[in-house]
């Protein structure tokens, strides 16, 4: 206990002098307490209301909204908005939550929490409500396989028995999740929309009687309403349904009980639609009115490290996160791509080349997500720029993309000098995780050469 006492009031220290020195968006105050006191999550006190949100994709666009929402809701948070989801990354936000003495002085807290390191900390923290977005494939180094990732989350959960677990109805992996504890289920009806087929299958076998399972409608990759012929196992029953999506005028229309209520949504994007759904069963669970939260969505938007719009002599420029090394999200944006009726050119910044050559994913994820929906009449040109230029136009050849519609650039930053901008609405930079600035920073210069051009 006395290395806790120690561990807490040296990372305290280390959190002000971070805070005084204008770098507070930095886990290593977590980092120390941790190599201090190995148990620190043990001890380390939490506020009355505590939330981990988890799942391979949209963990930091719904912490942000949580986030967003409390802070609305007259109440003290402690969060980490720049995504540090590892353990140094949580127990910089508990330290951040308590006092010298290691009590409460948030409200709440709320832990974006990695699914893998999830048994490690959440049978300590024991949450109030977990969210789990979704599970689907990831980093093949890393993450090896959904159902690994699913045997992690519930080792963790089986140790916190009194979270409520928020879920996911549509994702066959994910919505059987926490057996023994309480949950509460979201899912999305049939939007009759165009399904791509994906060369993804996450869920190819029942998990319970092996069988192949059936769709009655899918939304994208294995999400959909889905049952097993053979052993009757089936889509749970959702608390809170949308019944219609209207994209246009960006609202949902939720169905819970017997009652229906819209809300405003914050993109155009299902997955999105999906993120803004977890939410609302996450608040409506804890008991805030429909009205009063439909108040605070409406004033929420997705993180700008996740999406942003700006718009240039008519033209929408847009950063986009494409999750390199992440099979299934690349593939939901590249479907989104495809699906969004203007037209528009892209721009490809996935280069998983960084600074650490040892963290470095094989190139083979390229070839499991879909870059055939990129294929498509209103996408009229793709530059990619980078290291790896030719092994996504290499990718993009198998795809059957017209050679002509693709110019590689190494540098970066040339990238806009090869777009065109005749009969084009929109312009996306599709960028990874580690790529944010740069992505900016490209999306500004095509910005300063539309306006040069337009002069």
């Amino acid at each position: 206990m006395l290395r806790f006492w120690i561990a807490l009031w040296a990372s305290k220290l280390c959190l002000f002098i971070f805070k005084l020195t204008g770098h507070e968006r930095d886990d290593r105050p977590g980092m120390l307490a941790l190599r201090m006191c190995k148990d620190f999550f043990k001890y380390v006190a939490t506020p009355k209301l505590t939330i981990a949100v988890t799942g391979t994709n949209g963990k930091s666009t719904v912490s942000s909204i949580i986030n967003n929402v409390l802070v609305r809701e007259g109440m003290t948070t402690s969060y980490n908005d720049w995504g540090a989801n590892h353990r140094p990354g949580q127990a910089r936000c508990l330290l951040n939550a308590v006092n010298i003495f290691n009590r409460p002085n948030k409200d709440a807290a709320i832990l974006e929490t990695d699914e893998m390191t999830s048994p490690m900390n959440v049978p300590y923290i024991k949450p109030d409500y977990m969210v789990v977005t979704n599970l689907e494939r990831d980093s093949i180094r890393r993450n090896a396989h959904p159902e690994y990732i699913f045997s992690c989350i519930e080792k963790a959960l089986k140790n916190s028995p009194n979270t409520k677990v928020i879920l996911n109805a549509n994702d066959p992996i994910s919505c059987f999740l926490g057996e023994n504890n309480e949950r509460a289920y979201f899912g999305v009806a049939d939007t009759k929309a165009e399904h791509f087929e994906s060369g993804i299958n996450d869920f190819s076998v029942c998990p319970k009687c092996y069988s192949i399972p059936k769709y009655n409608f899918k939304h994208y990759g294995h999400f959909g309403d889905f049952y097993c012929p053979e052993c009757g196992l089936k889509t749970p029953e959702c608390d809170y349904f949308a019944t219609d999506i209207d994209f246009e005028n960006r609202t949902i229309t939720v169905r819970e009980g017997e009652n229906n209520y819209k809300y405003p949504i914050v993109s155009d994007t299902l997955f999105n639609a999906f993120n803004v759904l977890s939410i609302i069963a996450l608040f409506r669970q804890m008991g805030i009115s429909p009205e009063k939260l439909s108040e605070h969505l409406s004033n929420s938007i997705i993180p700008v490290s996740r999406e942003s719009c700006t718009e240039v002599n008519g033209i929408k420029l847009y950063t986009f996160v494409a999750k390199g090394q992440n099979v299934s999200a690349a593939s939901a944006v590249f479907e989104y791509m495809a699906k969004e009726p203007s037209k528009k050119e892209l721009v490809l910044l996935l280069d998983e080349v960084y600074s650490n050559t040892t963290a470095t994913e094989t190139v083979t994820w390229i070839y499991e997500s879909d870059f055939e929906f990129l294929n498509s009449e209103n996408i009229t040109k793709i530059v990619i720029a980078g290291d790896r230029i030719l092994d996504y136009k290499l990718r993009l050849m198998f795809a059957g993309i017209p050679e002509e519609k693709v110019v590689c650039v190494k540098d970066k930053f040339e990238a806009p000098d090869h777009l065109d901008f005749s009969d084009v609405e929109r312009i996306y930079v599709l960028h990874d995780v580690d790529s944010i600035t740069t992505g900016r920073k490209v999306r500004d210069a095509i910005g300063e050469r539309i306006k040069r051009e337009c002069e």
